[in-house]
This record gives C-alpha cells, sequence and structure tokens, in this order.
C-alpha cells in the first residue's frame, strides 16, 4: 500500500510517497522548514517590534515600548507566529510618556515662564521665557523638547533639540529707566 506525506501548515516542503510494509513505511520523509511570519506584525507607535523579525511558526516574539514610551495596558507583551504566516492578532500598543514639571526643575523658578512647558508628552515642544520684569542676559528665549526618554530627574524629562541635558536661560531684573521720572522733574 502507498501512502503520500507532506509538511503542516505553517510549513514548507515537498510531497514524499512512502510505502507501507507493516508496520513500518518505507521511503524518505519529506523535509519540512517552518514558514516566516510576515503578516499583522506588532504595530504601534512608539513600539519596539524588533524581536519579531524572522520568527517562524510557533515562534514567540516579545515586544516592548521605547524609551520615552510606556504600556497602554499592563501585562507581558509578546506575539506568537501562527501557522498561516500572521502574529497572533493583540492589543500590544504604548503611549508617549509625560514629562515633570520643567517649572520645579534646578533654574527656572522665580525668573524664567516655562508655562508652555507644562503637561507635555515625549516628543512635543515648547519655549521658555522670562517673566516680566526680566530680560535675556545673553540668548533670547529657549526651546525645549518632552524627552521622556532622558534619564535627568533635576530636568524634568526636557532637553534642548539636540537631545542634550536643557539648561535653564539666564534671566536678569530689568533695570528701569529714570527718563521717565527725570522728564516729570523726578528725582531717584
Amino acid at each position: 500500500e502507498r501512502c503520500a506525506a507532506w509538511c503542516d501548515d505553517g510549513f514548507f516542503g515537498g510531497v514524499e510517497v512512502l510505502h507501507c510494509n507493516a508496520p513500518t513505511l518505507i521511503g524518505s520523509i519529506p523535509t519540512c522548514k517552518p514558514k516566516v511570519c510576515t503578516k499583522n506584525l506588532p504595530d504601534s507607535s512608539g513600539l519596539a517590534r524588533s524581536d519579531c523579525q524572522g520568527k517562524v511558526t510557533g515562534e514567540t516574539c516579545t515586544v516592548s515600548c521605547y524609551d520615552g514610551y510606556g504600556p497602554a495596558f499592563p501585562g507581558s507583551y509578546y506575539s506568537t507566529c501562527q501557522a498561516d504566516g500572521s502574529f497572533i492578532d493583540s492589543q500590544l500598543s504604548c503611549l508617549p510618556l509625560r514629562c515633570g514639571s520643567l517649572a520645579r526643575a534646578d533654574g527656572y523658578a522665580g525668573t524664567t515662564d516655562s508655562s508652555t512647558c507644562e503637561g507635555l508628552v515625549h516628543g512635543q515642544g515648547c519655549i521658555v521665557t522670562c517673566l516680566p520684569g526680566f530680560d535675556f542676559e545673553n540668548a533670547g528665549p529657549s526651546g525645549a523638547i518632552c524627552n521622556a526618554a532622558f534619564h535627568d530627574t533635576k530636568a524634568t524629562g526636557f532637553t534642548d533639540r539636540e537631545g542634550r541635558k536643557l539648561a535653564p536661560p539666564s534671566c536678569v531684573r530689568r533695570k528701569c529707566s529714570t527718563v521717565a521720572l527725570e522728564r516729570l522733574g523726578l528725582r531717584h
């Protein structure tokens, strides 16, 4: 008696004809190789999925959130390559993390206005200016980027546009003009 043997779903290879010499099958069994998963890769903004590249039928990959992002839901993030060449559909997603308050960082209280920097999430930007009655000592307003991946508690997650540690602007008290007083005939 003869029978055919072939690879199961999720594998590729040839078909081989085997002969039955009870209780033994005679012939070459097919060489089966697992298929690479290429469909339904986990995909979400901030999701690191490089571990899923090249996974084959039955293999599992672990995904995580990039620095600056956190999981939208608690739990382990993994996905398994199925026989149809796709990963298990899962609700893996990451959200940008919120930065701390720049107003509480060293050098920002008292002379600077960082109110446009409050409540920002990773990747958003803002402008730091001097408070009314203060002027910049050297440069003008400075830009800040919420970089929740930046691990410096004194900067509360903010960096400059190039990703370097953010330095507070130097704001100095504005000097009062005596011209207006003198025009009124007043002394100071």
